[in-house]
């Protein structure tokens, strides 16, 4: 039964320090050409652990299971497709990092990539940057980027560097633009697709001279979406298409006509989606690092790390799980050197259940009650320094308690280790992300904010470190894990 601190608490404030690195764990989902040199188009997804996802498109106007392709893409604040970027006839990746450097990822043709290439430095004023394709009629692909509301188009030499840059409006704020490359009006020029904020969808005809006609209205009631990826020709027509995914992961496609106007067609419900996302460490005992997920009707599964920066096929490996308001990582808990889970029931009950260490569950038990009166619950690890992972618990007045592990499954008396942690929207675990080899946290406020509270090792804290404010929409997993074999580097990392 969780018991009221009795030490003083502390206040999580401390004095911030430098940024040992600065990432960027928002989600982003955009638009690619034809990747895999199968010639249908496919879409990424950067995940909030910073992982890189592609899901090929098919030629049965769906898309195929994501596939994990990177590590390491929290780097950058921005990555987008630009079609043939060096003139390798094979479609190109750019991504920013925050400090305004611009890398060049050229594809392999087969779903890959080869070394990156710095192409740019001072980017960091830009609040959007985009490919754009051939907007200049030179026949090489373009980048456009916007400051202040002012659009200048940066034409591609064609080798990887650009020519010099050209002015564009100074009339494009407030749109968010669709990521993609397409021609949406029939003339064989691509054309820019952008959401306002009362949520209407406009297009930009190309002019093929860096500039643009005016803005042309081709749909209304786009602001629902939680993303709009615009060049994709789903029905393989020769005309570009508009892909929207809703809130609950449903994916629809906007098929265009041509002229500039859509039909529509429901593509992937749900295949997005998951209620749950879950650190399993390796809950299979293959020496690769797992992830564990909860569908909307319960049922569990298990993604097996491959050891090579990717995951296996989920399986399932439970049903009922919808029951739970919470379930925690991984770890081994009753200290048989197997990993176990921690759930929590909708009536406060903490519940353990036991592993074989090959993803077979072989019982659990109840560990405690009276935990539903927590906002939330997480598994830092080993915070205190005596080698069994713990539990910290927030109270909904803002109190952290750490509960110490004792290895059997149990949990030792609570002790306050801060207050004030009601004015963060997230918490999180963070592992060892400073290198030091001792926990830490993340915190997220509700502006986005986002702060690293290093752990001290002994259930204490060390200055806290700003990260950056890209946090705001951003889901953040159980935990974010190294997916590749030790001496190994995970395919794509930045």
């Amino acid at each position: 039964v969780p018991v009221a601190p009795k030490p003083v608490p502390i206040a999580p404030k401390p004095a911030p320090v430098a940024p040992v690195a600065v990432i960027d764990r928002a989600e982003l989902r955009f638009s690619g050409p034809d990747f895999t040199g199968d010639g249908v188009t496919d879409l990424f997804h950067r995940r909030a652990d910073g992982t890189l996802w592609i899901s090929p498109g098919t030629k049965s106007n769906t898309y195929g299971t994501p596939r994990k392709i990177g590590t390491g893409w929290e780097a950058f604040n921005q990555v987008f497709a630009v079609a043939d970027f060096n003139g390798d006839r094979r479609a190109d990746l750019v991504a920013r990092k925050l400090n305004g450097e611009l890398l060049l990822y050229p594809g392999n043709g087969v779903g890959g990539f080869l070394k990156s290439s710095r192409i740019g430095t001072g980017w960091q004023g830009f609040d959007s940057v985009i490919g754009v394709g051939d907007v200049t009629g030179d026949g090489r692909a373009d980048i456009a980027a916007r400051k202040a509301g002012t659009l200048s188009i940066y034409p591609g030499s064609g080798t990887g560097g650009f020519k010099p840059r050209i002015t564009s409006g100074t009339s494009w704020q407030g749109l968010r633009f669709a990521s993609g490359i397409g021609d949406y009006s029939g003339d064989d020029a691509p054309d820019i697709i952008a959401r306002t904020t009362a949520g209407n969808l406009v297009m930009f005809r190309s002019l093929r001279n860096g500039q643009f006609a005016a803005a042309k209205s081709v749909g209304s009631g786009w602001g629902g979406f939680t993303d709009v990826l615009a060049g994709q020709d789903v029905n393989r027509d020769g005309r570009a298409d508009t892909v929207a995914r809703s809130s609950d992961g449903r994916l629809t496609a906007y098929l265009g006509n041509g002229f500039g106007s859509y039909l529509r067609e429901t593509i992937a419900a749900g295949q997005w989606n998951f209620t749950e996302t879950i650190d399993g460490t390796d809950f299979d005992s293959n020496g690769s690092a797992d992830i564990l997920t909860i569908n909307p009707a319960g049922a569990l599964a298990l993604h097996s790390g491959t050891g090579a920066g990717s995951t296996a096929a989920p399986r399932q490996i439970g049903n009922g799980w919808q029951d739970f308001t919470e379930v925690m990582n991984g770890r081994d808990f009753d200290g048989n050197g197997k990993p176990d889970l921690i759930a929590r029931t909708k009536t406060g009950d903490l519940v353990l259940y036991t592993t074989d260490g090959k993803a077979r569950f072989t019982g659990k038990r109840t560990i405690g009650t009276g935990w539903g009166s927590f906002t939330d619950i997480i598994t830092p690890g080993d915070f205190n320094g005596d080698s069994h992972p713990d539990l910290i618990a927030r109270t909904k007045d803002g109190k952290l308690l750490l509960y110490p592990g004792t290895g059997t499954g149990k949990f030792m008396k609570a002790s306050s280790i801060g207050h004030g942690w009601n004015t963060f929207t997230t918490i999180a675990p963070a592992h060892d992300i400073n290198g030091d080899k001792k926990a830490d946290l993340l915190a997220i406020t509700p502006q986005g904010t986002a702060y690293i509270y290093p752990g001290n090792g002994t259930g204490g804290w060390k200055p806290r470190i700003k990260t950056t404010e890209y946090w705001s929409a951003t889901t953040i997993p159980a935990a974010a894990r190294n997916f590749a074999m030790p001496n190994q580097t995970a395919t794509l990392t930045p």
